[in-house]
């Protein structure tokens, strides 16, 4: 048996949950003390004497940023009623919507996009994450939740491995005054018998449906609102990704806790050890003596102190000599970045910013937006599902105008796809 403790000095295999949060932390820039932990697997007792953790480089969110950019300009939705997308307090620009209605379209309302862009962080990092959706009294919109992937838990227990059974969402529930930790549990394992419960976290699981909303959500109660136009119930959580690619992105995880321990180290050796050894033998400062037995035994000057040596015995002429610099920071600095790199070419996604001053080379771009559009499928099926419920909900509820809002199909374009529809649209020419 492969004894790991001893081949990774200290560090363990994590465990999926473990995982999942190393990862959410790793997104949200909050992984100091799992850097700081790895620092001292890496360097032992070295580690206490490197410095501050340097965090400066987070390869994961580097990757996420070059890779998840389906939204960064608004995608384009074809389906999409007014009455959904004022009830999602949709904000583009009224030049944005007059351009894709030209061509048929709207834009994917704002706070979809919004959504969608941060879920997708999670998905693509930790394999899967969720958006909630809702009604807000206080906005008087429909409301979407995005869940980070450890506050969820899903099993998948029907003939449909795509859709989960029974989703647990962690989350924080006002009773009697005070913020307690609740685990709310949708459970569509039985569509003609769906529950919802709200239950205590940790061993008890105390029951707290009724004592939360007045009332419990078993079979015939399930929300009316949480439904299909054909009496379907659905889960008002919609998954994006699915928890089999958790971990499709452990290398971009692990170079994320080992990049900031060696730029550490490499930020310490220009501190410290960058610089000349300079030694004297056989020589003495004039005007200066010593009787201790210290090698080290001088003084420090600047530029403008002229040091008269004297040699101690005339009969043995001393020397005086510099060494070579014990780290050099230009080879281990392009040491590390080259590692840097490679882990997040590790999709195909080649990057060798140094080569051309920091701009990537036109096979980069071309590798790039090959990577961005591998995401399409995924986005295009999360974001009419996600559509769907939010039509499904605003239909189910008295607050929203109109009762016969389409519930899709909903089509979806993005990046190029609507750069190409525009520009085949001669009302679009200048």
């Amino acid at each position: 048996m492969w004894n790991w403790r001893g081949i990774n000095k200290g560090s363990t295999r994590l465990n999926p949950e473990q995982y999942v949060g190393l990862v959410v932390r790793i997104i949200r820039n909050r992984h100091a003390r799992d850097v700081i932990q790895r620092a001292g697997d890496i360097l032992g007792d070295r580690a206490e004497r490197i410095g501050p953790i340097d965090l400066g480089r987070n390869v994961l969110r580097s990757w996420c940023t070059r890779v998840c950019r389906a939204y960064s300009r608004p995608p384009l939705v074809t389906g999409l009623s007014l009455e959904l997308a004022t009830a999602l307090g949709d904000h583009s620009a009224s030049v944005t919507v007059d351009k894709y209605l030209s061509v048929g379209g709207r834009p994917l309302p704002t706070t979809v996009s919004q959504a969608s862009a941060r879920a997708q962080w999670f998905s693509e990092s930790a394999g899967y994450a969720g958006v909630r959706v809702g009604w807000s009294s206080r906005s008087g919109r429909i409301m979407l939740q995005v869940i980070a992937p450890d506050d969820l838990e899903c099993i998948y227990a029907s003939d449909d491995p795509t859709e989960p059974t029974i989703i647990r969402h962690r989350a924080m529930r006002d009773i009697g005054g005070k913020p307690v930790e609740v685990v709310e549990v949708y459970d569509l394992t039985d569509l003609k018998s769906p529950t919802y419960r709200v239950l205590a976290a940790g061993e008890s699981g105390e029951d707290y449906t009724e004592r939360i909303h007045g009332r419990t959500f078993d079979g015939a109660g399930y929300l009316a609102e949480w439904s299909l136009a054909d009496g379907t119930p659905y889960h008002p959580i919609v998954m994006r990704g699915h928890p089999d690619h958790l971990f499709d992105r452990l290398q971009q995880v692990e170079a994320s806790l080992i990049v900031p321990v060696r730029w550490t180290a490499w930020g310490s050796g220009c501190d410290f050890a960058s610089h000349p050894g300079r030694n004297v033998r056989g020589l003495q400062l004039a005007g200066m003596s010593s009787d201790t037995d210290g090698a080290r035994t001088g003084l420090a000057d600047g530029p403008e102190v002229i040091n008269q040596w004297v040699d101690i015995d005339p009969e043995k002429p001393g020397d005086h000599w510099q060494d070579a610099p014990a780290f050099d920071p230009l080879i281990i600095g392009k040491a590390v970045g080259l590692y840097e790199t490679m882990a997040l070419s590790m999709i195909d996604l080649p990057l060798q910013l140094e080569a051309s001053g920091g701009e990537p080379t036109a096979r980069e771009q071309e590798a790039q937006e090959e990577a961005i559009r591998g995401t399409f499928t995924e986005c295009r099926r999360f974001d009419s599902e996600l559509l769907r419920r939010c039509a499904a909900l605003a239909n189910r509820l008295s607050q929203v105008d109109g009762d016969d809002i389409p519930e899709g199909p909903f089509g979806l374009l993005y990046r190029g796809e609507v750069d190409a529809l525009l520009a085949d649209d001669p009302s679009n020419e200048e």
